[in-house]
């Protein structure tokens, strides 16, 4: 699911350009102009800067500076040559169109001496760039719900719970917020490390504007004292580029899988990997794979339930003999059914771990347990005995 906000947020900042929220119907100074008429018509229509053109475009003007001439002066005296303008093309992206407006806060659309728009700071807050921010905002959530889940070893649902669900964990963005700063390690490898007082600005400002895009208003409508709302869009990037990054790739996920015990489930437990763990009552290599929670998104029990009954129906049908058991974490809060398998080859497992998106399984052998990826890396050897320390 993670991934599915993640592709809306990545859409919206393809999809959305500069044409989709620029200012394209320009009034056009003349260097015969009067400084007056044109400050005149320029603070009517709230513009701070304005192209000027005789047969082509010559320059702009900045409406701050004509207060340093006369109103009768010709404004060719305060034009300034348009080589020192930023002119992107129309189908410039909104994200590095957001960067141009947070170094210098404006700039021009056209080619060459064809001006035909003007985006400024302002322009953040026309409809298109909420659809952009409100997206972000939507990954932001998914993706912090999925780590503070699996960093406490406790299923978080990317998705908030619907209003009749009345399951326990966090229901409200800032609800995730504050599970998140409580998991340790987890505000750490987010990069504010010593910074939390900076995790807590950026956060707060990701829920203010979530609740303004969604009660219809702009980020404009935000007030800031610390940062531009330009700032603080770049704020939000990174820290959702970390949350990717820990996403997919983390040192914590394969320590965790290292630390999980296998679990044999008959009249009473018998524990094949993990602390106490017994000699195998089976003979070894053992491979353990699981359909549930693919990439760690918490799912449902009635959807792990029906991905384990087609992983079984499909190990039956290649001829294996699965046993059930259960992976679980020494803390006892993250449990999946699972399934053990004899005779099964290590690029057999990584086929049907591909196909069921599960990040790895795992081999048990007399004295180790093994934590083997997708694509057949190991990430994590230890002691069969041991491997819930």
């Amino acid at each position: 699911m993670f991934k599915d906000y993640a592709s809306v947020e990545v859409l919206a900042r393809n999809a959305i350009r500069v044409e989709h929220f620029a200012t394209t119907a320009l009034l056009l100074a003349r260097p015969d102009d009067p400084v007056g008429e044109v400050m005149a018509w320029m603070t009517a229509n709230d513009f701070d800067i304005a192209p000027v053109r005789s047969h082509h475009c010559v320059g702009f003007v900045k409406r701050e500076e004509l207060d340093n001439f006369d109103r009768k002066a010709l404004l060719l005296h305060a034009v300034r040559p348009l080589k020192e303008a930023v002119i992107l093309p129309s189908s410039t992206s909104l994200e590095k169109a957001i960067h141009h407006l947070a170094s210098c806060g404006w700039f021009f659309l056209g080619e060459g001496e064809q001006i035909t728009g003007i985006a400024t700071r302002h322009d953040l807050g026309k409809p298109a760039v909420s659809l952009y921010l409100f997206a972000k905002t939507m990954a932001f959530e998914a993706g912090l719900r999925r780590l503070a889940g699996t960093y406490d070893n406790k299923p978080i649902p990317d998705a908030p719970p619907d209003e009749d669900d009345d399951s326990p964990g966090p229901r409200y963005l800032s609800e995730v917020i504050s599970y998140a700063k409580k998991v340790n390690g987890l505000i750490g490898d987010l990069g504010y490390e010593g910074k939390r007082g900076k995790f807590d600005d950026v956060t707060s400002f990701v829920v203010r504007l979530r609740n303004h895009i969604a009660h219809g208003r702009s980020i404009l409508a935000i007030s800031e004292k610390k940062a531009n709302h330009c700032t603080r869009i770049e704020e939000l990037d990174s820290l959702l580029n970390q949350i990717r990054r820990l996403a997919e790739k983390r040192d914590q996920v394969w320590d965790a899988y290292g630390a999980t015990q296998i679990v044999h489930r008959t009249v009473t437990e018998e524990v094949w990997a993990g602390h106490s763990a017994i000699t195998l009552s089976v003979s070894a290599p053992i491979v353990i794979l699981t359909a549930s929670n693919p990439h760690e998104e918490a799912l449902s029990e009635g959807q792990n339930k029906a991905r384990n009954r087609e992983l079984l129906n499909l190990l039956r049908q290649r001829g294996f003999e699965p046993i059930s058991v259960e992976g679980r974490s020494p803390c006892d809060r993250w449990k999946e059914d699972s399934f053990a398998i004899q005779g099964m080859s290590r690029e057999e497992a990584e086929d049907l771990c591909k196909l069921f998106q599960q990040r790895a399984f795992f081999e048990i052998s007399e004295d180790e347990l093994v934590v083997v990826d997708a694509d057949g890396n190991e990430r994590d050897r230890r002691s069969r005995c041991q491997s819930g320390r």
